[in-house]
């Protein structure tokens, strides 16, 4: 049992039509009276067609094509595809072919607020509307999405429908800025899920976003949420990643196991819509974890600014603050933790806080 797949040009616009190709061998003893039952079955979706092997192939080479409209249903999907004898009792299957039509089925892509530093949403940045971008690269017309708002105080949602010259594209929904304002000093998450008929639903991850009317990017590792920072090299070991709840407070812990090197980029992250000539102030709260060999030692760095001086983490008790200041002349700016110490005995450490302002 075989599946080819050819592409013929459709009738209606410029669109691609699909034709499926089974193709089995003739068995012996099979003649014109003999009854075949095509079965395309995948999870919530199945094809079937029954025949009679009326004419009978002089090749005897059975081939049976699928129409675009009887693929596409099956399109994300992992299919088995067999015949069936059906004429005499009990009826016989063929062995079974498994394939994937099309791309598996993928997270879409998670939303955008241009107006978004870090994860952290100004009111004062916003008109009567914000915008949530939605980066679709694979929609077609008629795709249903749902946006969901799930505000810490109040929800709300919306609806649309893709149009014709909205395929392949991003989409802006716009929300009510009370939705902003009835939020802030909270968090939203934001998501949203696509309906295609005949296809799976597909979902969004979340965007969780803060609600703050000064900037004021604070990460407090509260349930291992890193608040938009990245790993870097420093801790490519995934069992240098840990979190420690101390009831009032979290920390991200690092244990520093022997494997790989210890120094490099702890942790990075992106920030966008800054006030260029306004001061920032980037710190970050450590102690140290051991008091074997190794001494943690951190840095905080900024696209476009100079190396900041190398700080020691030397308390096991208390958390030693790391503070830099930074005058951005530009829009957008990468902050960096810099870790400078290569070895792993003793170089443990936890942190409790990291925040990023404007003072």
């Amino acid at each position: 049992l075989a599946v080819t797949k050819k592409k013929y040009p459709t009738l209606i616009g410029d669109k691609l039509l699909v034709l499926a190709t089974m193709k089995f061998n003739v068995q012996d003893g099979w003649t014109t009276a003999t009854k075949l039952r095509i079965v395309w079955a995948a999870h919530s979706v199945n094809f079937t067609e029954e025949f009679y092997l009326d004419p009978f192939p002089v090749d005897r080479v059975i081939s049976f094509t699928l129409a675009n409209d009887q693929v596409r249903p099956f399109n994300t999907l992992p299919v088995e595809v067999y015949y069936e004898r059906i004429d005499l009792k009990p009826e016989r299957q063929s062995q079974r072919l498994q394939l994937q039509v099309g791309e598996p089925a993928r997270t879409l892509p998670l939303a955008q607020i241009e107006e978004l530093s870090g994860n952290y949403l100004d009111p004062n940045s916003i008109g009567a509307h914000v915008l949530v971008i939605l980066p679709l690269t694979d929609s077609f017309e008629n795709d249903f999405i749902q946006i969901n708002w799930d505000g810490d105080i109040t929800s709300t949602a919306e609806e649309t429908t893709v149009g014709k010259d909205q395929e392949g594209g991003a989409l802006s929904i716009p929300f009510e800025r009370r939705f902003v304002d009835e939020n802030q000093n909270q968090s939203v998450r934001i998501r949203y899920s696509l309906s295609r008929k005949d296809v799976p639903k597909r979902f969004s991850q979340i965007l969780t976003i803060y609600i703050h009317a000064k900037f004021d990017h604070i990460t407090n590792f509260h349930q291992g949420n890193l608040n938009g920072w990245s790993y870097g090299n420093a801790v490519s070991d995934p069992q240098d990643r840990a979190f420690k709840n101390y009831g009032s407070y979290t920390t991200f812990y690092n244990l520093t196991y022997y494997n790989n090197r210890k120094s490099g980029v702890v942790f990075s992250q992106v920030f966008n819509n800054l006030i260029p000539g306004q001061q920032y102030e980037f710190s970050l709260k450590a102690r140290r974890h051991s008091v074997l060999t190794a001494v943690p030692a951190f840095s905080l760095g900024a696209s476009g600014h100079p190396e900041a001086p190398i700080t020691l983490i030397t308390d096991t008790v208390n958390f030693q603050q790391i503070i830099r200041t930074f005058t951005p002349a530009t829009s957008t700016l990468t902050l960096i933790i810099n870790s400078h110490e290569d070895r792993s005995p003793g170089n443990d450490y936890e942190f409790s806080e990291i925040r990023f302002r404007l003072i």
